[in-house]
Order: C-alpha cells, then structure tokens, then sequence
C-alpha cells in the first residue's frame, strides 16, 4: 500500500491527506490572507499535488493565525490555484 502525503505546518500541525497521489500531477497554489481592508499576498506560492491539499492548507493556515491573535479577527486566507481559479475560503476564527 503506498503511503498517503503528509502536509506539515510551521507550527508542527501534521494533516495526513485522506487519497494517495501521483506525485507528476501538482500545481501551484497561492494562499492570500485578507480582511479589514488589507491583502497579504502570497507571491511565491505553495506546490501541492491537488485541490484538497489546497483547501486543507488553508484552514491550516488560518488556525494558525487565529492562535491567540485578535489580529485577524474577520479576516480569512483565500487559496488560488496557478490559473487563478478560487479553491477555497477559510475564515481566520479567533476564539473568544
């Protein structure tokens, strides 16, 4: 059986992706972070080998901002593949 891709944050948050990949089909994704009025953008991007990858990469991102940090309150991180196609918008939720 072949072993399934593991995404790993700064933080050291491990997210094993649920489907094995072929490693010759990847694509860039760019994870802006937005709200209040201001952009982040990322301008350097991320390789991943699909769209859920994508989308698991952003909630991981906006959990991270959202540890301890009022900051980003109403703010989320916007995930964009290479051709511009949104793939997912995760809110940053500060707890309360």
């Amino acid at each position: 059986m072949p072993t399934l891709p593991i995404l790993e944050s700064e933080n050291g948050i491990k997210i094993r992706l649920p489907i094995p990949v072929a490693e010759t089909f990847r694509m860039l994704y760019f994870f802006h972070v937005s709200g209040n009025g201001k952009t982040f953008e990322d301008e350097t991007g991320t390789v991943l080998p699909d769209a859920l990858a994508a989308r698991l990469h952003a909630s991981v991102i906006a959990a991270e901002l959202a540890e301890g940090r009022d900051d980003y309150h109403g703010f989320h991180v916007l995930a964009v593949d290479e051709v511009g196609n949104e793939i997912a918008r995760m809110p940053v939720v500060v707890p309360s």
